[in-house]
């Protein structure tokens, strides 16, 4: 079964001395190209002994496509060690194993670190952020395309979203072809690529043209990916309110 693992790291904050190196910084590809438990070095760049504490959360997205942690209430990683203490200008060794080999993970493994004698609120937290996707069929949903009219110049824009129903990340772009009346394209828009994670539900918004709105040209048609999958859809907006997302599915 083939899977895909993504390390990235986000370093919270530092208001310490404490001074914590970890490589690699990123690890990608299949996971048949990795041992089942992952291992992470430490080092202790600095002149004082470092406290590490390890923790695991989940990470999903907002609708924005902002990546958010939380406390995951069910390890899918497992760290052997929940602490780890490092001499200065020492490293040591962290490991991660995965609790089920089959199963896509979206978790992270928080390192907070500390030295003798400083408080928790002044401790570096890192974070470790591991993205373990099945690459398997894109459970992508197009919920809805609306037009939404501004008050003012150039506020006008096109808001597409789109729900990931499946258990894996996938990327997705898509482009809109204003049309009038008479089926002439008159724009051409690109939407932002992004990846939207399991569960979440993602909105990208793109600008139109005040022509397009005085015009009352509301015609148009979108073509998005949605990982390997690609959909057309007819959008029509001089209705308003019809649900775009049951559109002529091309």
């Amino acid at each position: 079964m083939k899977l895909v693992i993504v390390l990235l790291l986000l370093f919270v904050s530092t208001h310490c001395s404490a001074s914590l190196v970890i490589a690699p910084a990123i690890f990608e590809g299949n996971v048949d190209d990795f041992a089942e438990v992952l291992v992470i070095e430490l080092y202790n760049s600095s002149l004082e002994e470092i406290y590490v504490e390890v923790d695991i959360w989940d990470l999903y997205q907002q609708e924005n496509g902002q990546p958010q942690l939380r406390p995951a209430p069910r390890r899918l990683v497992l760290p052997k060690n929940d602490s780890l203490t490092i001499a200065p200008n020492a490293k040591a060794l962290l490991e991660l194993e995965r609790a089920i080999l089959d199963q896509a993970i979206y978790q992270a493994a928080i390192l907070k670190t500390s030295t003798k004698g400083s408080k928790s609120n002044l401790a570096q937290a890192v974070a470790v952020l591991f993205i373990i996707a099945q690459a398997k069929e894109d459970y992508g949903e197009l919920v809805n395309v609306a037009c939404l009219l501004g008050e003012s110049i150039n506020d006008s824009s096109i808001l597409v979203t789109i729900k990931n129903e499946g258990s894996n990340h996938f990327k997705t772009e898509g482009l809109i072809t204003l049309t009038n009346k008479n089926g002439e394209n008159i724009a051409e828009l690109n939407l932002e690529k992004g990846i939207i994670l399991p569960g979440a539900t993602r909105s990208f918004s793109v600008q139109i043209d005040d022509e397009f709105v005085k015009n009352n040209l509301y015609w148009g048609k979108l073509q998005i990916s949605l990982g390997e999958k690609k959909l057309t859809y007819d959008l029509d907006f001089s209705d308003k309110e019809k649900d775009q997302s049951q559109g002529v599915l091309k």
